[in-house]
């Protein structure tokens, strides 16, 4: 079992440098390496060879689109780019660790150096090589921190230099994708401004139609409104004229008609006030004269009763 798994921890150590990724990829383009390798020959740092390029992108590419690992977690997203830039703007860090690992096996490959650790217990760097895929071309995705525990000193040193170049690549690449982004931007503003600016010209022109168009209709109106008031001021005067006379006419003869009525109600009240004081009068007359009677009898009444007295007092003087 331990030569079985030594022969594959060789195998590993000794694997020749494949280029049939290159013939069969398909979703990174010549312009892609095009891009990338411009940006590499500007950089007095460390540079990967064309092949160990394409090998790793190619490597990538072999996991498909929304590829999951074991444990559930999202990997590489790749599809088909047109530039180095777009290519860069697809992948997350995770994506950029990975091909700097495999950028880094093929530099090894091609050094004759060992990418893992020789110098350690080979059992257990055997389990742990299991699930470090690095270099074997295969559709099934990894992580970096499965390969990093195994590695070699000088592949560690090697695999932080190699990314730290990727990053700058794609950073530079970024940066001009942006700056092409920015001059798209605002080559489209400029002709949104100016289709803006045209139509707002058409815009101004119109509206200077509309508006005379507009001030000829309300001349129009005005004038027929103007004539319009002038009939209606002109049948309202007569028509004020015709029912002030009719008024007149309905007014003279109520009057004439109310002055009769009073009349009547006149002589009415006078009839009824003369029969009243001819009443008046006999009752006062009646009554004068039966007080007058009523005061005779009293006042003869008294005159006896004095007559009396006064025959008394004779009397009684006597």
């Amino acid at each position: 079992m331990a030569s079985a798994s030594r022969a594959t921890y060789e195998e590993k150590q000794n694997l020749d440098f494949d280029t049939s990724y290159v013939q069969n990829q398909h979703t990174t383009t010549n312009q892609v390496m095009n891009d990338i390798m411009n940006i590499q020959l500007s950089n007095n740092s460390i540079r990967s060879s064309p092949e160990c390029w394409m090998t790793s992108i190619s490597t990538i590419s072999r996991w498909g689109i929304n590829a999951k690992q074991d444990d559930g977690q999202q990997n590489l997203q790749l599809i088909q780019h047109t530039s180095g830039s777009s290519y860069c703007a697809a992948m997350a860090t995770e994506q950029q660790e990975v091909l700097a690992l495999e950028l880094t096996n093929c530099q090894l490959l091609r050094e004759n150096e060992p990418l893992y650790d020789t110098s350690r217990q080979m059992d257990t760097v055997e389990e742990a090589v299991d699930t470090c895929l690095v270099g074997e071309g295969s559709a099934i995705p990894y992580v970096t921190s499965s390969c990093l525990p195994l590695m070699s000193q000088y592949a560690r040193r090697l695999y932080h230099s190699i990314l730290l170049h990727t990053n700058d690549i794609c950073n530079r690449l970024t940066e001009e994708h942006l700056m092409l982004q920015k001059e798209e931007v605002t080559q489209m503003l400029v002709y949104a401004t100016s289709a803006v600016s045209n139509q707002m010209q058409d815009i101004l022109e119109d509206m200077k139609v509309q508006q005379r168009e507009s001030e000829r209709l309300h001349k129009t109106r005005d004038k027929a409104a103007a004539q319009t008031i002038e009939q209606m001021t002109i049948q309202t005067a007569s028509f004020l004229q015709e029912h002030a006379e009719k008024l007149k006419s309905q007014q003279s003869a109520y009057l004439e008609e109310q002055t009769t009525i009073m009349k009547v109600q006149q002589l009415e009240r006078e009839k009824i006030a003369a029969s009243s004081l001819e009443q008046m009068t006999i009752q006062t007359e009646s009554f004068l004269l039966a007080h007058a009677e009523k005061m005779k009898s009293q006042q003869n009444a008294l005159i006896n009763e004095q007559a009396d007295k006064i025959k008394d007092l004779q009397e009684v003087s006597y």
